[in-house]
């Protein structure tokens, strides 16, 4: 399982010792890897729980492909805009 924390800014968290175990790889690798033309895909669970992770992945620049649900993506979609607004 690979796995990388991050806030729903899309920036990345310190790993918490009890997930110490997890394979991962850096954001900063994930993005570089996008810059080279591979493509990073997140699936993202049903539920309103999973959308401010889907936000923040999507925040992070690391992920060029997500799969969700509609009702997700069109609350991700809403806050870029309100942010955007600002």
């Amino acid at each position: 399982m690979y796995s990388q924390m991050y806030t729903s800014d899309g920036e990345a968290c310190p790993y918490p010792e009890e997930n110490g175990a997890l394979m991962s790889i850096a954001l900063d690798d994930l993005r570089r890897s996008i810059g080279n033309g591979s493509y990073v895909l997140a699936v993202a669970g049903y539920g309103e729980t999973r959308y401010r992770g889907v936000l923040g992945a999507l925040r992070t620049g690391c992920v060029n492909c997500i799969v969700t649900d509609q009702r997700c993506a069109e609350w991700v979609i809403e806050q870029e805009e309100r942010k955007q607004s600002q």
